[in-house]
């Protein structure tokens, strides 16, 4: 629906609070209660998929086209175990305090790169 005054702005860049709404509404995640902050139903059905990049600063981030294809590809491929932040990491993490959850780093490059290569091995081996 866009903004309040009923524009959508598609040359303004996106937050990560707008991104959680249009990705929660696309991948139809319905799964938490509503809240009292418009935005924080929406970036929680993302953390709880483990699909928040530690490379996001905090909520007030804007997100690059790679921290929004990564969310993408992690919601994707059900990645839980990369590190991801939660809705209260974001939250304080505005603040300057605690960062994202402890889970180990991984450079998601690596890990789409992997992919691809058993991929497109799967493919040559059901070719022959």
């Amino acid at each position: 629906s866009g903004y309040p005054d009923g524009s959508f702005r598609p040359g303004k860049g996106i937050n990560i609070t707008e991104a959680s709404k249009m990705i929660s509404n696309a991948f139809k995640y319905t799964d938490t209660p509503e809240t009292i902050l418009w935005y924080e139903q929406y970036v929680n059905n993302l953390a709880v998929r483990g699909a928040l990049p530690t490379t996001i600063k905090d909520i007030t981030s804007e997100l690059t086209r790679g921290q929004v294809a990564e969310i993408i590809y992690r919601l994707k491929n059900s990645k839980l175990t990369l590190a991801s932040h939660s809705l209260r990491s974001l939250d304080v993490g505005e603040r300057g305090e605690a960062g994202a959850e402890t889970l180990p780093e991984v450079d998601i490059d690596l890990e789409l790169d992997a992919l691809f290569k058993e991929l497109n091995e799967r493919d040559s081996l059901d070719l022959e």
